[in-house]
């Protein structure tokens, strides 16, 4: 309150003593020389002005869009008016002598002086830039500049008094209606505070009040009153300094104390901030101390774990668990060795030590190491994060792969345990039914005998032979199973024309496959093809693929056996009609107790034995057995290495039993029910 009082009282001062001290220096001066106080008020105002301008363009960066800011630009115009009014006094003229230019320049600044309010008012509400008002302001500056003095000098009238009256009142009617938009833009302007429109109202009043007595003044050329003069410039002089105190107030005034509200506000923000930093800084201590508590768990969690681990940071080892420890002492004698090591240095020292090094795969590599005779297994990954942390991680497979062995023979003891299971259910069933046949057949003869029934007697003898070739059939099949699966079965190999063997064997089939209205069709390259085989093992082959395709073949269809051969090999073909076999049935069409799955019928019984020997037989006179299915049926191809230049000895075959053959047809097709 006391400060303002100070300054309130300053200004009263200010407001009495200039205009005072002009008034004496008009008395003194008046019957002498009127241009000095002339020159000494537009001195004066220039200055003022002069100083807005500057006030303005040192503060305008900390108060942006403020209305006196662009006031105080917008005066720069105006001074530099003024100092071109000022400049044209030469010395040892009068007053009089200079008023032709006194008086344009005199509207011109008239024009500026309202002109600057309203594009200022236009500027403030629009938040138009410093220098983009700047150059308005001079531009519109010289345009009325240059337009008012040409207008006023290059009239066409010659008469000076007449075309100085109509000047002087157009331009001043012109400057009236400003003044007028002026008055009520800044009444009606609610982006300006009150104080500012008293400062702005007091101006442009004192402006339009002096312009107007200067206008009376200047129409009247011919008889100049210097009291009336020195009211206008007292006038003058009282509109600039009330705007200069409008800015003085709300530019330097108002940015202390914004200034000083800011400081204010930034030490509360500091306050503030500095209070947040220290809960941060307290938030961070804590943060700091559960990392170190969860660095300690981590490594307590990563020495537990059984798996060595090494870090790689920068090339060089950052980190050890107790694991890696303990196998590093085991395998090289300590962590020393390898301490200054770098990444890929290490995974090549490793590889060094290894008895065997196995990639599996990216970034996975297996190694053992033998230390004592004691040889574990390990499996070694690498995973890198980044271009500078690595982590390499060594696991103990040893006793894995020991699980992987005792996991492996469990599986086999599991399946030769189902196998055996399968056995004994195919031999209870293989040898229950012909049994129970028989058993029944037997009965019926004693009833039979007492009926002295010799047809029901003969047809049930057939039907207890048959049951009885088909329990030598079973048995035979799993007795050579049970040889086969021991390796006690030895072929007695000799070289024979297995053109005739299975030419033999197919022709002692005919009785079976005529009952079913096949046809059977045998083809060969050449008369004499020689095999190095064993006779028993091959006709037993040739008589399973024979009866199988009587067995699931169609009534009245096909059977094409054929012998192809080149210089090297020789190829047994047996091709049926009967339905194509899936993929899925040819992968295990070959094992022990595989049945194709058909619906049972009375021609297809069976151990399911049949295709697993005859596979076996086959690889065990090295030779080689495939299925190739099709649409229309399936072939089984049998390939054996030829034998060259022998000459055929017939003696071997003098003794050939023919009814041995068609013994061994009985059995194998005793289990085909005409």
């Amino acid at each position: 309150m006391n400060d303002n009082a100070i300054i309130k009282s300053k200004n009263i001062v200010l407001k009495l003593f200039i205009p005072l001290l002009l008034i004496i220096i008009l008395v003194y001066e008046k019957n002498r020389d009127y241009m000095f106080f002339h020159q000494f008020v537009e001195v004066l105002c220039t200055t003022f002005g002069a100083s807005l301008t500057m006030m303005s363009v040192n503060r305008f960066n900390l108060r942006r869009h403020n209305l006196f800011t662009y006031i105080g630009l917008g005066f720069s115009v105006i001074c530099i008016v003024n100092l071109v009014h000022i400049l044209s006094f030469n010395d040892g003229k009068k007053y009089e002598e200079v008023l032709n230019f006194t008086l344009p320049i005199w509207l011109i600044t008239s024009w500026l002086e309202h002109l600057v309010i309203i594009l200022s008012l236009y500027f403030n509400k629009k938040a138009i830039s410093y220098l983009k008002a700047i150059i308005i302001f001079f531009a519109c500056g010289i345009t009325i500049f240059v337009s008012l003095l040409m207008i006023y000098y290059y009239t066409k009238s010659n008469v000076i008094a007449y075309r100085r009256f109509i000047f002087i009142n157009l331009n001043w009617i012109i400057i009236f209606l400003m003044f007028i938009f002026v008055f009520i833009g800044i009444l009606e302007s609610k982006n300006i505070s009150n104080d500012s429109k008293k400062y702005i109202l007091v101006y442009i009043s004192l402006v339009i009040v002096y312009e107007s007595i200067a206008k009376m003044t200047f129409t009247r050329y011919d008889n100049i009153n210097y009291n009336v003069i020195l009211t206008v410039h007292i006038l003058k002089y009282l509109a600039y300094y009330s705007l200069f105190e409008g800015i003085s107030k709300f530019l330097i005034q108002g940015t202390y104390s914004e200034m000083y509200e800011e400081l204010k506000q930034m030490e509360k923000d500091q306050k503030h901030y500095s209070s947040i930093l220290q809960k941060r800084m307290n938030l961070e201590i804590e943060l700091h101390k559960m990392m170190e508590m969860s660095k300690s768990k981590y490594n307590i969690l990563i020495n537990s774990i059984p798996d060595s681990i090494l870090i790689f940071e920068r090339e060089k080892i950052s980190f050890i668990n107790s694991s890696a420890k303990n196998l590093l002492e085991f395998i090289c004698g300590g962590y020393k060795k390898i301490e200054r090591l770098k990444f890929y240095e290490f995974i090549d020292y490793i590889g060094s030590l290894s008895s065997t090094y196995t990639a599996l795969e990216k970034n996975i590599m297996n190694f053992s190491i033998n230390v004592d005779d004691n040889i574990r297994l390990y499996d070694l990954s690498t995973e890198c994060i980044n271009d500078k942390i690595c982590v390499v991680l060594i696991r103990d497979v040893t006793d894995m792969g020991k699980i992987k062995t005792l996991k492996s023979e469990l599986e086999g003891y599991i399946k030769d345990d189902e196998i055996k299971r399968q056995f004994y259910t195919n031999i209870s069933h293989e040898l229950r039914t012909p049994i129970n046949v028989i058993f029944s057949a037997l009965q019926l003869n004693d009833l039979y005998l007492l009926e002295k029934n010799k047809n029901g007697l003969s047809k049930n003898g057939d039907n207890i032979k048959r049951n009885c070739l088909r329990l030598i059939r079973t048995i035979n099949n799993f007795i050579d199973t049970n040889k086969l699966s021991e390796g006690y079965l030895t072929p007695d190999m000799k070289v024979y024309n297995i053109v005739d063997l299975v030419e033999d064997v197919a022709q002692s089939t005919i009785e079976y496959i005529d009952k079913f209205n096949m046809n059977l069709t045998f083809d060969v390259d050449e008369e004499e093809i020689y095999v190095k085989c064993d006779k028993e093992l091959i006709e037993r082959v040739i008589l399973n693929l024979l009866s199988n395709s009587v067995k699931y073949g169609k009534a009245g269809g096909f059977i094409f056996v054929s012998i192809t051969c080149d210089s090297d090999f020789v190829n047994i073909c047996i091709l049926n009609d009967s339905d194509s076999i899936s993929e899925e049935e040819q992968d295990y069409i070959f094992d022990k107790f595989s049945k194709n799955q058909y619906s049972l019928n009375s021609r297809k019984e069976g151990s399911g034995l049949g295709l697993f020997i005859s596979k076996a037989l086959i690889e065990l006179q090295e030779g080689e057995i495939k299925l190739n299915s099709f649409n229309y049926g399936n072939r089984f191809d049998i390939k054996f290495k030829r034998t060259k230049n022998y000459v055929e000895n017939y003696e071997e075959y003098k003794n050939a039993n023919i009814n041995e053959l068609k013994e061994k047809v009985d059995i194998e097709f005793s289990d085909i029910y005409i």
